[in-house]
């Protein structure tokens, strides 16, 4: 899956979650909202039950 593919997948716009990726010393470094972090949870939840 691409990070555009993710980003869609969990609602959110690419460059939203490239700024989440980010190293938290970067200027442009935002912190995951907590919504984000509950479809990335689900996400990956799902898929270790499906492998």
């Amino acid at each position: 899956m691409t990070r555009e593919q993710f980003a869609e997948r969990i609602g959110a716009k690419k460059r939203a979650l490239d700024n989440w990726l980010l190293s938290p010393d970067s200027s442009e470094y935002r912190s995951m909202p907590d919504m984000a972090w509950k479809f990335v949870r689900e996400i990956l939840e799902n898929r270790s039950e499906s492998a």
